[in-house]
């Protein structure tokens, strides 16, 4: 997936306020960070992303019953071969079902006695709640941080205390790509760059008072060009399912 860097948002959404990137109000990154989530629900949502489409398969427990993981957001269809390894995949009616039990388990339920199906899915959209990383700062595991212009969440828990075991700045390395023991990169498509910084600056724009229809419509025409490129340029258009009896 070609991802974005969270920073080059925060830059272009401070260009279009008007503020100082280098010399931000305290307030503002949380603000930025906590009106990106709103945002990035909408575009997750408003297309079968190819980066954010996934296959897999599902073993029942008894037939027809399929447990779906907490990676697995909204369900796009389900077959009962591998549509990315044949063209003979057929799509499957299938029935979605939450228990209501504290475990927040979520099923699926098929007809005909399948013990396996192929479930395509879209991925979970990341929560994107980290402040800014500190050296000398605990983490536990899930917890997320801010630090080189991306989110990260911690993999493995921090004390932060460096090898001789004395706290300070001199702790716990920051995050990096290369460190994937410790840290896990929270992933945002790229393409929703020009969406976020327009849309972000628009929430902003309201939350301080001065909402600008205009700067919505701007919003909604960067996402619709992207929806576009997906399906005319690159042909990514899904066919319909009608039922028939």
């Amino acid at each position: 997936m070609l991802t974005l860097n969270f920073g080059t948002v925060l830059n272009g959404v401070a260009q279009l306020a008007g503020l100082d990137r280098d010399n931000l109000p305290g307030h503002f990154f949380k603000q930025a960070r906590d009106l990106a989530n709103r945002r990035l629900s909408i575009a997750y949502m408003s297309a079968a992303w190819p980066e954010l489409v996934r296959v897999t398969s599902l073993t029942a427990s008894p037939s027809d019953k399929f447990v779906l993981s907490s990676a697995m957001s909204e369900i796009i269809e389900v077959y009962q071969k591998d549509p990315l390894a044949t063209t003979e995949a057929i799509p499957q009616n299938y029935r979605l079902y939450d228990d209501g039990s504290d475990t927040d388990e979520r099923l699926l339920y098929t007809r005909g006695a399948q013990t396996e199906v192929y479930v395509e899915y879209r991925v979970a959209r990341p929560e994107l709640t980290g402040d800014v990383w500190v050296a000398s700062s605990d983490y536990a595991i899930g917890d997320q941080v801010y630090s080189g212009n991306n989110f990260w969440d911690v993999k493995v828990a921090r004390d932060g205390t460096d090898a001789g075991g004395s706290a300070g700045t001199s702790g716990d390395p920051a995050p990096t790509a290369a460190d994937t023991t410790n840290w896990e990169k929270v992933k945002i498509p790229s393409r929703f760059m020009g969406y976020l910084i327009q849309g972000i600056y628009t929430d902003y724009l309201g939350a301080n008072g001065t909402p600008t229809p205009a700067e919505e419509q701007k919003a909604e025409s960067l996402l619709s060009l992207e929806i576009d490129s997906l399906q005319r340029e690159q042909g990514q258009v899904r066919k319909p399912t009608v039922s028939t009896y």
